[in-house]
């Protein structure tokens, strides 16, 4: 997100969501789930003597609910530090540091 700021907007960013954190988190579940099924496929595919979309469907199979409960569980952890443990410690991630640019 820092080469290409402007993939968040497109998630939801300042029209859906205040803070940038909700838009980065799904890009992140995005990109996660790619390679989860990335490797899913290369590993049950060549074992099971798969086509491409039958590796594919299974990859699918195999990497969906896992994948999506660690990453409930892993965003409910961050909501939690970024939002209630680390609230006043550091700036929100919408401020820019206060020598920016010195």
């Amino acid at each position: 997100m820092v080469a290409f700021p402007s993939i968040v907007l497109a998630f939801g960013y300042k029209s859906v969501f205040s803070d940038q954190i909700f838009a980065r988190w799904i890009v992140d579940y995005i990109v996660a789930y790619a390679f989860g099924i990335l490797f899913q496929y290369f590993t049950i595919a060549p074992m099971r003597g798969l086509s491409l979309g039958q590796g594919l469907i299974a990859a699918v199979k195999a990497d969906t609910l896992s994948l999506t409960a660690w990453q409930c569980g892993m965003y409910g952890f961050m909501a939690v530090a970024h939002f209630l443990i680390f609230a006043g410690f550091a700036p929100s991630s919408n401020q820019a540091p206060s020598n920016f640019g010195s």
